[in-house]
C-alpha cells in the first residue's frame, strides 16, 4: 500500500479501509481453517489402525468464516462398516 501524500487521499480510502481488512482476514482465516483439517486428516491416516482408506473426497464446510472446501479421506472399517 502507497502513503497517503493529502488529506483528500486519505478521506477517499478510510470509508473502506475496514471492509478491505475484513475481506482479507475472512480469506486467511478460511485458509487457515482448511490447512487445519487437512492437517488433522493427515494425522488420521498415519494413526488409523485397523481402518482402511476407501477413497478421498471433497467436503464443504459452513463455517463463520464462510464456505471452507477441504479433500478428505473416507474410511472403511473392518467387516466392511464406514
Amino acid at each position: 500500500m502507497s502513503l497517503i501524500k493529502s488529506a483528500a487521499g486519505l478521506k477517499l480510502i478510510l470509508p473502506g479501509l475496514d471492509k478491505v481488512i475484513l475481506d482479507r482476514m475472512m480469506e486467511w482465516g478460511r485458509r487457515l481453517y482448511k490447512a487445519i483439517l487437512e492437517e488433522v486428516d493427515e494425522g488420521l491416516a498415519e494413526n488409523r489402525g485397523k481402518l482402511a482408506i476407501e477413497h478421498r473426497r471433497e467436503v464443504w464446510y459452513q463455517t463463520c468464516l464462510g464456505a471452507v472446501k477441504i479433500r478428505r479421506r473416507q474410511y472403511r472399517g473392518e467387516g466392511g462398516r464406514g
